[in-house]
């Protein structure tokens, strides 16, 4: 009975201590006081004005970062050597691949810049678009593989045994290896384009709140398309806000501000 209380008292420090390491703070207990539109003026300073409801913030931190996303990756223009892919196909929307979706992203509120001489974002670049070409081959070879059969009917390979001829159940095992590696292929491709894309942004601060009340002086931003993100300890996305800096003559103003 003893041994059972110690076990008992132990589990619950444990997941006592496991829901004390991040704060449980959800996107209604973020409050953002400042910008309040969804368009700003690019000629005066601006600030970022948060208020939490949740005093768990106090003792348990959570993650704040500004982030302009760029129409091309910002430090492309510097690179000399190590890219293997024209600067031309460098673009969000070459991110896409039909079939994939990006992974699901961390967010590290720590970072702070780019590797040395970029090797790790020439690396991403690189292989993102090595494994895009090898995708659409594999696309390629399994329809080509197919010829006209629904492979997809057979629940095991043998049933497929029993109901085709020798040619095509060659076609249908080769349909089934080339599969195989396309959901390896597109594993990796969906952590890559989540990658890829980061590479779009600049960080223009990370910084932790601990505190009900967060005020940050950015000063003016240039125009572009920015996103403001909160960060629990679990590097999640609590909560995003997108906005824009514009001219002031470009703004119209909405009728309902951010909520």
């Amino acid at each position: 009975m003893f041994r059972k209380n110690i076990i008992l008292v132990l589990v619950v420090l444990f997941v006592m201590g496991l829901s004390a390491s991040f704060a449980n703070v959800s996107p209604e207990d973020i409050i953002v006081a400042e910008p309040v539109r969804p368009r700003i003026a690019n000629d005066r300073n601006h600030f970022i004005t948060v208020n939490i409801t949740n005093p768990d913030v106090i003792q348990n931190p959570i993650g704040v970062s500004l982030v302009r996303v760029e129409n091309k990756i910002p430090f492309v223009d510097t690179v000399t050597e190590g890219l293997s892919v024209s600067v031309m196909f460098l673009t969000q929307n070459s991110s896409r691949v039909e079939g994939v979706s990006p992974a699901r992203r961390v967010y590290d509120i720590k970072a702070k810049g780019y590797s040395d001489g970029f090797a790790s974002e020439l690396k991403t670049i690189n292989r993102f678009f090595e494994a895009k070409d090898e995708f659409a081959k594999l696309e390629t070879e399994i329809a080509k593989t197919i010829a006209g059969n629904d492979f997809m009917q057979y629940v095991s390979p043998q049933d497929a045994r029993s109901k085709l001829d020798d040619e095509a159940f060659a076609r249908y095992e080769k349909w089934t290896e080339l599969r195989g590696r396309r959901r390896v292929l597109a594993a990796e491709l969906s952590v890559l384009q989540t990658e890829y894309l980061t590479l779009f942004e600049s960080i223009i601060f990370n910084e932790e709140i601990s505190r009900l009340s967060y005020v940050n002086e950015v000063g003016r931003l240039a125009n572009g398309h920015y996103r403001l993100r909160f960060i629990d300890g679990n590097q999640k996305l609590i909560k995003e806000v997108r906005f824009e800096v514009v001219d002031r003559d470009h703004i119209v103003v909405p009728l309902m501000p951010f909520k």
